[in-house]
């Protein structure tokens, strides 16, 4: 658990990079919140299917939302937690 608790806290690994570790990556203002894109190659291309998770502060609630994109389908998974 990180000492300053943030409104998102974000972890990673990436193999074969200099630093492989992503740690205490997080918003700095106390309403921040984040966007990533997670997107892949197919057959040489780049794939339309792909994942963004975002993370933002809305009336004192936290929103984390998870978008998933397969075969042009569309889900989406949200967590809501108050500050």
């Amino acid at each position: 658990m990180p000492k300053n608790i943030r409104n998102f806290w974000m972890v990673g690994k990436v193999d074969g990079t200099k630093n492989p570790s992503l740690k205490g990556c997080g918003p700095r203002a106390k309403d921040g919140g984040f966007n990533l894109d997670i997107g892949m190659r197919h057959r040489g291309e780049v794939s339309n299917d792909c994942v963004t998770v975002t993370g933002i502060e809305r009336q004192g609630r936290l929103e984390l939302s998870v978008y998933i994109t397969v075969d042009g389908k569309k889900e989406t998974v949200r967590i809501i937690k108050q500050r």
